[in-house]
């Protein structure tokens, strides 16, 4: 989903399916509105300590269920500060959230202690990278899977969907990544999650961000990539996740030659096609650079200039 949304908060399952009724995307729970309904304290910031008789993660984590099962919209749980201070902890709530149906979480950096109000920065981090650890241990699948199972050859007019769905999801996370100055660098299929709703870059080990303490040289080579991730992605799909059948026996840089020539075999979906138009130019071009790369020297510049050229469109969600 593009944009922003509203998410309402519902405290308990009949409050989640006025929402629902009311047309909203997706709906939130609220841990005050649930722990006033079941007559328990929240936390006050002016208390000099937390509270007795707060509601438990047990007990927060039935009323989660209770919402998620009662409505058909996502549910984002509200989960304090994750129910304890150590990652661990965090990580053990996030999965009991996903395992109670819901699509994800708030986690609060809020301590509960007036003197020390917020978790000190490199805790924070901690928890965070926990609890993004435990989501992505349940997503099913790679988006290479994920597709898999939709390669089987599409006669026209079936439903592909999914195709679609792939190539705005993996270019509009790469537009973001961009925006934020982070290349990921390797964000082939297998390096990214899916779950048929969202998707999850994974595998950031060559990734290169300008949060880094970066020397000139490295800060000039970050600038010049920043679209690099949009270009793979895209180039990646039309390499090796088109359906089955619908290259026949061309190789891809043939077909991709013989597509942008106007040269194209008959029945392919117009989904389909419509993903090959926008990206066919510039995979070409980036096919081009790995092949350089790979045969000629690994000091081959990267042709940005050519691929915006290729692109009618700009840049390759840059």
């Amino acid at each position: 989903m593009g944009g922003s949304f509203l998410l309402p908060n519902a405290w308990y399952v009949g409050s989640a399916r006025v929402l629902e009724s009311a047309g909203f995307p997706a709906v939130a729970t609220t841990s005050a509105g649930i722990a006033f309904s079941l007559g328990r304290p929240d936390h006050d910031f002016f208390d000099e300590k937390a509270p007795d008789g707060r509601v438990d993660r047990e007990t927060m984590m039935r009323r989660v269920r209770e919402i998620a099962d009662g409505v058909t919209v996502p549910v984002s749980a509200d989960l304090e500060d994750g129910y304890g201070e150590a990652p661990e902890t965090v990580a053990t709530t996030v999965s009991l959230t996903l395992a109670a149906g819901a699509a994800g979480g708030n986690i609060e950096d809020f301590t509960g202690d007036r003197t020390r109000p917020l978790y000190d920065e490199a805790l924070a981090v901690d928890r965070i990278r926990a609890a993004r650890a435990a989501v992505l241990e349940h997503v099913p699948q790679t988006l290479a899977e994920w597709l898999g199972d939709r390669r089987k050859s599409t006669p026209a007019g079936e439903d592909v969907s999914g195709y679609a769905w792939a190539e705005e999801a993996v270019t509009r996370g790469a537009a973001f990544m961009s925006s934020r100055g982070l290349v990921h660098f390797d964000a082939h299929f297998n390096n990214v999650l899916a779950d048929g709703r969202l998707i999850y870059f994974a595998d950031f080990g060559l990734a290169l961000s300008s949060g880094f303490e970066l020397a000139p040289d490295e800060a000039e080579f970050l600038t010049d990539h920043l679209a690099y991730d949009g270009c793979y992605v895209a180039n990646h799909l039309l390499r090796h996740h088109l359906p089955d059948g619908l290259r026949g026996e061309a190789e891809h840089e043939a077909f991709l030659h013989d597509w942008i020539a106007g040269e194209r075999p008959e029945g392919v979906p117009p989904a389909i096609a419509a993903i090959i138009d926008r990206h066919a130019r510039a995979a070409v071009v980036v096919d081009g650079f790995h092949h350089g790369l790979i045969t000629v020297s690994k000091r081959t510049p990267y042709p940005a200039a050519d691929i915006e050229r290729a692109r009618p469109g700009g840049r390759c969600a840059g």
